[in-house]
């Protein structure tokens, strides 16, 4: 070879520079970018010819060297790159010019020249210092759900956390950019499209008396689209596990689907007219605030119509066999006495005494203990 014959005549490092420059500099084509870099690898050139990396073709040069590199001395794969890439790299081989001066000091855009649209900045073991900002976090939170891993929405909310981002080098980013919250950088990426408590995990601290009731209107309006209606017939501790806020309410509320709604419904809504009363909720006073609220708000009757018309069956109809029948025996004048002491006598019930009816299946139970085995993923 030609590279051969000057090695042979010219050991000299010194002069070895003249002829290496005086061959490039006139495009003999005789002496390859690679044949060069092979010189000053082996120490038979001090340093690549001047002008090597500012001229026309320097780019090209300096891709073709960092091919020979990659691909015949180092033989790295994609997975090597992302995980040994750095500028240390340009150090190690002689190519501090090339890196400086041809590629402005970026491995990244060094790689890129390389291998055009293969490899993402946040890929690579590190990221340029100042890369991150809110924009370069929106692509690198997209990239990371829609490219790499191909998620839905369903899988972001069920599978989405931190370890997936350290997983796929975009701890740092999460860390600097959104204070590791995970939901954050969803939020910035997809604005409005999830609420925290739909993801795995909600950050430390999140719920409270104000993130509650958020939580259990969006339950309510927009998941669920209840009416009042749909509400004291449905709501139990099972649906608020089933949306992933089985935490919230065990954590807020103590378990209380009740303690919830009125708290984003300021009494709307009654304990009793849940499908499940809490547990130990009926006492002599409970009893005698669902009774007063059949007998005053419900039916708004006078003394006269209580004394016409009331019965154990009245309390039934509206869900209170239960409690009556464990409170006060099913004995009406016993009832009326205890929420209005001395108010009505024996002999003004139309029964005249008690009226006692066969004993009423279970209708508004305690909340069972087997809800207790429901546990939020927050």
């Amino acid at each position: 070879m030609f590279l051969d014959s000057i090695l042979k005549l010219e050991s000299s490092p010194e002069r070895l520079d003249v002829m290496i420059k005086h061959l490039t500099k006139n495009n003999c084509n005789l002496i390859t970018p690679v044949e060069v870099f092979k010189l000053v690898l082996g120490g038979k050139l001090k340093r690549f010819p001047p002008d090597s990396w500012t001229e026309p073709d320097a780019v090209e040069n300096g891709v073709e060297i960092l091919r020979f590199l990659f691909e015949s001395i180092l033989q790295w794969s994609p997975k090597d790159i992302k995980k040994n890439y750095s500028r240390k790299l340009f150090i190690d081989y002689k190519l501090e010019g090339l890196f400086k001066i041809v590629f402005n000091s970026s491995p990244f855009q060094a790689l890129n020249a390389l291998y055009p649209n293969q490899f993402r900045e946040w890929e690579l073991h590190y990221a340029p210092n100042k890369f991150w900002t809110e924009e370069t976090g929106i692509q690198a939170t997209r990239w990371l759900v829609e490219e790499k891993l191909k998620w839905t929405e369903n899988d972001i909310k069920e599978k989405l956390m931190k370890q997936v981002f350290c997983d796929n080098e975009l701890g740092g980013m999460l860390r600097i950019l959104y204070g590791n919250s995970v939901w954050r950088a969803v939020n910035q990426s997809y604005p409005s499209k999830f609420k925290e408590w739909e993801l795995q995990t909600t950050h430390n601290n999140f719920w409270n008396e104000t993130t509650g009731i958020k939580a259990t209107k969006w339950l309510i309006e927009e998941k669920l689209k209840w009416t009042e209606t749909d509400i004291k017939e449905k709501i139990t501790y099972k649906i608020f596990c089933n949306n992933g806020l089985g935490g919230m309410l065990f954590g807020v509320y103590h378990g209380s689907p009740w303690q919830a709604i009125n708290a984003a419904y300021p009494n709307q809504f009654k304990e009793w007219e849940m499908p499940m009363a809490p547990l130990k909720f009926w006492n002599e006073e409970t009893g005698i605030r669902a009774v007063k609220w059949v007998i005053e708000e419900e039916l708004k009757w006078t003394d006269y119509e209580i004394k016409k018309y009331l019965r154990i069956q009245t309390f039934s109809e509206y869900g209170f066999a239960t409690m009556i029948y464990k409170l006060f025996n099913n004995d009406l004048y016993r009832i009326l006495n205890t929420a209005y002491p001395g108010r009505f006598q024996r002999s003004d019930l139309i029964s005249g005494g008690p009226k006692i009816i066969p004993k009423p299946q279970p209708d508004r139970l305690p909340a069972s203990k087997e809800n207790k085995k429901c546990y939020s993923k927050n």
